[in-house]
């Protein structure tokens, strides 16, 4: 090997026992192709924690070059800097959101259960009183006929044994609601919802709420993890 071959191979030496050779790197002292070092990935459950850990840096990771990256399924992942072997990056942590089971859209709930969906798997915001009341109202009475045109339904409450006294409520169908679908450290993106009522006095009734925005609303979550991560004071490029 020259001279000139010799001084380029110093000049990419990258660290005391390392050279970058055309891209590989290679141990100095007989040349052999070194494996890149790949971080073991440290798996977390709240936003909050990969907030703390890049602050701290608690292992002193390079953040020079470090991206965060949201899947699509909003698991958030704090990658390192390209190695040059493999055009890959080390995953230093990724935070994976363990929600409990959500609300199934497109499946009829009794009227208890809705509620009790509704209450525990939305926030309280938006149109949610105005959908609650619906199925309280229908909850707490003796009967219910429906009438149902495809752009809304008419109900008419039976209060009592008395045909006389009957109370007729148009409900519309389409209400925003915003349940929770992503980390609960985020606002929770919200969306319009189809809500339909089906069965009589023999049968009870049942309700069902539909998405209608083809899935949309994904676009809004990724930009409010992506909003909470910048509010906690992460710097580092955020790609969606």
């Amino acid at each position: 090997m020259d001279g000139t071959a010799i001084k380029r191979i110093e000049e990419l030496a990258i660290d005391a026992n390392r050279i970058l050779i055309d891209g590989e790197v290679y141990a100095r002292d007989d040349y052999t192709p070194v494996k890149p070092y790949l971080y073991a990935t440290l798996r977390m459950s709240t936003l909050k924690s990969l907030a703390d850990f890049i602050a701290q840096n608690p292992q002193n990771l390079d953040f020079e070059n470090a991206i965060i990256v949201i899947d699509p399924d909003f698991t958030v992942r704090l990658m390192g800097d390209i190695i040059p072997q493999t055009l890959d990056r080390s995953v230093y942590a990724e935070v994976k959101a363990y929600p409990s089971k959500g609300f199934e859209f497109g499946n009829r709930y009794d009227l208890e259960s809705f509620i009790v969906a509704l209450k525990t798997k939305f926030v309280h915001a938006a149109d949610w009183e105005e959908v609650f009341n619906v199925a309280r109202k229908v909850q707490i009475e003796d009967g219910v006929e429906i009438d149902d045109n495809g752009m809304s339904q008419r109900v008419t409450i039976k209060k009592g044994i008395s045909a006389a006294s009957l109370s007729k409520e148009t409900i519309k169908t389409d209400y925003t609601l915003a349940p929770n679908r992503i980390f609960t450290e985020c606002e929770q993106p919200a969306s319009v919802f189809f809500l339909r009522l089906s069965g009589n006095k023999e049968m009870g009734i049942s309700i069902s709420l539909h998405e209608t925005d083809g899935g949309d609303w994904r676009k809004t979550a990724a930009q409010n993890i992506k909003k909470y991560l910048v509010e906690n004071g992460i710097e580092l490029p955020i790609y969606l």
